[in-house]
């Protein structure tokens, strides 16, 4: 009988070893995450932002205009750091900061540029194609409950076009004979300067629901085109 107890305790002994050996390289695993998580969080606020927009509630995919002024908000590591340039748009951050603390008033300037090139084309086409996207945009918050329920107004004034008699990147698929999607299908040279965003949008519990009531950009709740949302992706996806 004695050794009928000993025999199992070994076993039980056995067993629990086993499994705390099994249970370190899990728990190291689970720390090496938490701490990675951690790392991430803190890198991220010791960012920061630049005119104070980290805490503008979001509505909209990426696309959308709140979400473009939190992006472009965010402090970033450049690889070509021009401090003199920083230092003078230092007063224009402070000012746009100061303007979203007592107004509630954030804005923005965004100007994207695309150059592309074919190793070939068709007959009488060019083969090279450059162009641009302007867009100014911004909201007014004009009230904002404890709850997380807000209401604004937002807008979004835009312009693409081609630049110094290139073709626009939209039309270089055509050009070299590719029946698809072009990459720069949303640099175009028929957008003029337009008011592309006006409408009323009205959130609740920090953006958790909400609607939108005005001139809205499809881009902003649908995904209809993968190159569509050049802010974010850029060209990443392009198979041409």
């Amino acid at each position: 009988m004695i050794r009928y107890f000993v025999i199992r305790i070994l076993r039980l002994f056995s067993t629990i070893t086993i499994a705390a050996l099994l249970l370190q390289p899990a728990l190291a695993q689970e720390y090496s995450a938490d701490e990675e998580v951690a790392t991430e969080a803190e890198l991220t606020t010791a960012r920061g932002t630049q005119s104070g927009y980290d805490d503008i509630p979001e509505f909209g995919g990426p696309e959308a205009v709140s979400s473009q002024l939190k992006n472009n908000d965010e402090e970033r590591e450049f690889v070509y750091q021009f401090d003199s340039i920083q230092r003078g748009l230092a007063p224009y951050f402070d000012w746009k900061r100061s303007v979203n603390d007592d107004h509630g008033l954030s804005m923005g300037f965004s100007y994207y540029l695309l150059y592309q090139q074919a190793s070939d084309s068709l007959a009488n086409r060019d083969d090279d194609a450059l162009g641009s996207i302007f867009r100014y945009q911004g909201n007014w918050t004009l009230f904002r409950r404890d709850n997380g329920n807000l209401g604004r107004i937002e807008w979004r004034v835009e312009s693409r076009s081609n630049i110094g008699g290139f073709q626009a990147p939209g039309s270089l698929g055509g050009a070299v004979g590719v029946a698809a999607l072009a990459p720069g299908f949303a640099y175009s040279d028929n957008f003029d300067l337009d008011l592309a965003i006006i409408n009323w949008t009205q959130g609740f519990s920090d953006g958790t629901a909400g609607f939108a009531v005005g001139r809205l950009a499809f881009d902003v709740y649908l995904d209809a085109f993968p190159f569509q949302t050049f802010s974010k992706g850029f060209i990443n996806r392009s198979f041409v």
